[in-house]
């Protein structure tokens, strides 16, 4: 269950932090 839960923490971070960059550019 850490797998997945990690991962899926892993890819809603890059998703938050690819957002923020989008917004500024």
């Amino acid at each position: 269950m850490s797998g997945p839960q990690l991962c899926s923490k892993q890819v809603r971070t890059l998703n938050e932090i690819a957002f923020q960059i989008w917004a500024l550019s």
